[in-house]
């Protein structure tokens, strides 16, 4: 009898707890590296047991945007607005910005100088070859003074839009990657922060030429990293729930040290 009992109270606290298992709301999330990864933990503790997110980490970006179109993620999180149109312009897609989370700076770089100054005619600069990276390099000198682009270029111009360039620098496009590992060969470079961390530097303080960073200047706005959905998923309110706990200011202090100065929070 007392075994019946046990038995029937055992099946009772199983019938009740399997529907809070069940009822349990996973949110996958693509992200491209790991350097992120940190982040989103906390946004996991922002959001308490409301919602679980499951990180899933790609090595490419094109990847982590097929998976968001073809439904194998419901989140993506590693590119920006420039990025992003890009590809959609690249693939007629029409992935959409759902939140804007962090800005990364993109300055010059040297082994050989401290200052753009020193910088001689014939010189040669490395920049990354990926269109919306490089086109943001191009920016970059253009504001150090040291080529002109032409004003219908947009924020992806090319080469072939360079208007003047009074020192006849020597401008090479190669893969973003070895950029901080190929310093020692060139005058100075260029490449995303993240690289620059990779290699032990960091982004602002070994600069030799530095943008000022403020997230409300428009010029900008192309740079600033996003979490991006689908169309018919923007008014998801789970979406909500997760932008609040990242828009939170222990993530944003999370950004501002831990990251030398690679994630400029702007929010």
């Amino acid at each position: 009898m007392i075994k019946q009992f046990t038995k029937i109270c055992l099946l009772f606290l199983l019938f009740i707890l399997t529907p809070v298992v069940q009822a349990e709301e996973v949110v996958k999330i693509a992200l491209v590296g790991d350097s992120t990864q940190a982040i989103w933990q906390l946004v996991q503790k922002n959001l308490g047991d409301d919602l679980r997110l499951d990180l899933v980490i790609m090595t490419d970006p094109i990847q982590a945007n097929r998976a968001l179109l073809d439904g194998e993620v419901d989140l993506a999180a590693f590119q920006h607005y420039a990025a992003l149109d890009q590809f959609n312009q690249d693939n007629g897609s029409d992935i959409k910005p759902l939140a804007e989370t962090f800005i990364s700076p993109m300055n010059i770089l040297s082994q050989k100088i401290k200052n753009i100054e020193e910088l001689k005619e014939g010189d040669k600069i490395l920049i990354p070859e990926s269109p919306t990276n490089r086109g943001r390099a191009l920016k970059v000198l253009q504001d150090a003074g040291l080529i002109q682009l032409d004003p219908k270029a947009g924020y992806s111009p090319e080469q072939s839009d360079i208007s003047e360039n009074p020192l006849n620098l020597v401008i090479e496009e190669i893969d973003q990657a070895i950029i901080m590992n190929s310093l020692q060969d060139v005058a100075a470079g260029l490449t995303v922060a993240n690289n620059v961390i990779d290699a032990g530097y960091d982004p602002i303080e070994d600069a030799i030429f530095q943008i000022n960073i403020d997230p409300t200047n428009q010029d900008l706005k192309p740079y600033i990293n996003l979490i991006t959905t689908l169309p018919e998923n923007q008014k998801d309110p789970r979406f909500k729930k997760i932008i609040e706990a990242y828009h939170q200011a222990n993530v944003r202090d999370h950004l501002n040290t831990n990251y030398n100065h690679a994630m400029i929070p702007v929010f």
